[in-house]
């Protein structure tokens, strides 16, 4: 089922692209990426921590000719590294109130840290701002969404915090490279076919 297919074929576009800079890093400078800690989307629609390792492959030459990599997912957030511990709270409370409007400040208050403070850390560890990290959830929260059930694009932009749906398109169409409406009818022909 994946031969012949791309990390396009499986990820919204956003993630693909991140994806495939990581293996460029490690193939063009031949240094691993070990443990690279990352919350995903799972397929339940679940935020899960997952470490990511990708090592260059190399021939009998010594010479890199191809990527392995492994993802797993960490077993319970007493096994994160200490420096993510401090965010596993902010990350249940983005999961259990994505719907709602989230402030930066309110965050900071949950990881016990000035504003300031926050932001520099949040990006330091997970590369992303901690807005767009709210937003990556919301999007890929609305694709499951618009996949596993028949309510409206509009309806859908509500129900993951999104206060109108031109805006919920605009980001939505940025992560998958696809409008809602594209992308409910790409995957439900995909998942007909299969």
């Amino acid at each position: 089922d994946v031969l012949g297919k791309t990390d396009w074929d499986f990820y919204p576009e956003q993630i693909a692209r991140e994806i495939i800079q990581d293996d460029r890093s490690v193939i063009e400078s031949g240094r691993p990426i070990v443990n690279k800690l990352e919350v995903i989307v799972d397929e339940t629609g679940r935020l899960l921590w997952v470490l990511t390792t990708k090592t260059p492959a190399r021939n009998r030459d010594g010479r890199i000719c191809g990527l392995m990599g492994l993802t797993r997912p960490v077993g319970t957030t007493d096994m994160l590294p200490e420096d993510y511990r401090q965010f596993s709270k902010v990350i249940d409370y983005v999961e259990n109130h994505y719907r709602s409007s989230l402030e930066v400040s309110e965050l900071a208050r949950i990881a016990c840290l000035s504003e300031s403070q926050f932001r520099k850390r949040f990006v330091k560890l997970f590369k992303i701002s901690p807005s767009k990290f709210i937003n990556r959830i919301r999007v890929q929260t609305a694709a499951r969404r618009l996949l596993s059930g028949d309510a409206s694009i509009a309806d859908v932009a509500l129900q993951c915090g999104f206060c109108d749906q031109s805006y919920f398109t605009r980001q939505f169409s940025n992560f998958f490279g696809l409008t809602p409406k594209k992308y409910r009818d790409r995957q439900g022909k995909r998942a007909v076919s299969a």
